[in-house]
């Protein structure tokens, strides 16, 4: 994800990406979306925090060894 913001950065004309395809593998349009709006690779990341939390605390219950 670093990487490819730093390619679009530098870039911004030359790196294509494949809508559906991305999407696809990355879950959702989120990081794309984020890339091509040239948001800082850390406050992508920063972003994630909160869903894996509640990804985290909803799966607990089911774990056979916490």
């Amino acid at each position: 994800m670093a990487l490819l913001t730093a390619i679009r950065r530098v870039h911004r004309d030359s790196l294509g990406i494949r809508a559906a395809g991305f999407d696809r593998l990355a879950g959702g349009p989120a990081l794309r979306e984020a890339i091509e709006a040239a948001q800082d690779p850390i406050a992508i990341a920063a972003s994630w925090v909160a869903p894996r939390e509640a990804w985290l605390a909803h799966r607990r219950p089911v774990l056979i060894y916490p």
